[in-house]
């Protein structure tokens, strides 16, 4: 997948969360987590990959957490199962 798509994916997710009620700069952070999380890429790889191959199932996890976090409200957090704290990375659920 190239940089674009990744970014296609990025820009996408971004308006649909904004479109629902959440603020631009939570957006892009949110939709960045999940990036990593689902696409399981660094960040530096949102704006910097080359030749990372990305399945459509990953994609389609991605897509389905985007949904659920715009009709569920369930937190960012939750959908990847991960906080970070003071440096620290945490496991959290419900």
């Amino acid at each position: 997948m190239s940089v674009n798509l990744i970014q296609n994916l990025r820009k996408n997710a971004v308006f649909e969360l904004i479109k629902n009620g959440i603020s631009q700069n939570e957006a892009l952070i949110e939709v960045d987590m999940m990036l990593q999380h689902f696409l399981g890429i660094e960040k530096k790889d949102l704006f910097s990959c080359k030749d990372i191959i990305i399945d459509d199932i990953k994609v389609d996890k991605l897509n389905s957490a985007i949904k659920k976090r715009i009709k569920e409200n369930i937190p960012v957090q939750y959908l990847i199962n991960k906080a970070f704290f003071m440096g620290k990375e945490f496991f959290v659920n419900k």
